[in-house]
């Protein structure tokens, strides 16, 4: 948790949207169900945050939920004043926002310069022109390239999010995708499963047989492998999966598709998974037992939830016995299996600097 700040979003539905994505209802992503922000509002819901959550390390507001840079100039600048006062204050260190590629621009970043915006996270989704077109995004690969490329030329901090499962889209494509992503050298990535809600053009799609979601273990195994690509190459992926919300965990606006409330815990626990296979593999277990330490925090990332990962193990292996204990004088990024110590990600030493939510 030290790792990474404590961020305060404030949701701007759909606003700055010049149209609709196939995928989208940022609806059923905001608490707020629309309800347009005012910025008299900032302070008090900012203190209320912080009374419910404490202060760690940094704090930031963020905006999400709609297209900040093509918002209205006046209504940019309000938020930002509201907000920069209490930077100014020493209540939060920073402003972050997420954005389209294709609302970067040149004379909105001298803009912003004014301001303490600490992150602009672009909305990529895919460098997959056919998967932009199907998905009605309205802007084509290359509009990312020259975004990244202002933001850059402007020294701005900057993350990606992308989008796996967009219609049109491959797993294929989303390596690729991946690959130049990496080449941007971003400061962090967020990876989101594609699903379907209420409300959305997608939702159509879906119920005339016109779309089919990934399956839930297929999207983890994928964007497992996107997480350990990025971290491959010391680029923090700092989320996996949808924020869960009252609407999404009740099903009430989510219809189909592989969303789980704890999306980058099954991804991290199947990684530990492969790690534990392939060392008990190399040892050629003996006699039905296998016994795996770890610290107790990593508890629940080795047993999978409701104890898959053992189950798995049990059935792969031909385990009788799989016995996981819990002891702190483990390192943290270890287990040790019947005596060997193996790190926890094959990646270890890519040390995420906004750690993982």
């Amino acid at each position: 948790m030290k790792h990474h700040p404590l961020v305060i979003p404030f949701f701007l539905t759909h606003e700055g949207c010049p149209h609709r994505c196939v995928f989208c209802n940022q609806n059923a992503m905001d608490q707020n169900r629309g309800a347009r922000l005012n910025p008299d509002d900032i302070r008090p819901q900012v203190e209320r945050f912080l009374n419910f959550r404490g202060k760690r390390d940094r704090v930031e507001i963020a905006f999400y939920g709609g297209n900040f840079l093509g918002i209205d100039m006046v209504r940019i600048v309000s938020l930002l004043e509201a907000s920069s006062r209490l930077v100014d204050e020493g209540i939060v260190d920073g402003i972050r926002f997420s954005t389209r590629p294709d609302t970067v621009r040149d004379e909105l970043l001298y803009l912003l310069r004014k301001y303490p915006i600490s992150t602009v996270e672009i909305g990529v989704q895919s460098l997959n022109d056919n998967a932009l077109r199907r998905s009605m995004r309205g802007h084509s690969a290359e509009t990312t390239y020259h975004a990244v490329e202002r933001l850059k030329a402007h020294g701005s901090r900057f993350g990606v999010q992308l989008m796996i499962g967009l219609p049109g889209d491959t797993e294929a494509e989303s390596f690729k995708t991946a690959e130049i992503v990496s080449s941007f050298s971003p400061d962090f990535i967020r990876i989101y499963p594609t699903v379907v809600l209420k409300g959305s053009l997608l939702a159509t799609w879906y119920a005339e047989g016109r779309y089919h979601p990934l399956p839930l273990d297929q999207c983890v195994s994928h964007i497992k492998q996107l997480y350990l690509f990025f971290r491959g190459r010391n680029i923090p992926v700092i989320r996996m999966g949808l924020q869960a919300s009252e609407t999404l965990s009740a099903g009430k606006d989510l219809l189909a598709g592989p969303f789980h409330p704890a999306f980058g815990h099954l991804v991290l626990s199947e990684i530990a998974f492969d790690q534990i296979v392939s060392q008990a593999r190399r040892k050629n277990c003996k006699f039905g037992k296998l016994s795996i330490m770890v610290h107790p925090d990593n508890i629940s990332r080795v047993k999978g939830i409701r104890s898959q990962n053992v189950k798995k193990l049990q059935t792969l292996l031909g385990l009788t016995i799989v016995d996981i204990i819990s002891d702190p004088s483990c390192p943290g990024d270890r287990l040790v299996i019947d005596g060997i110590p193996v790190f926890l990600d094959p990646c270890h030493d890519k040390i995420p600097a906004d750690g993982l939510k």
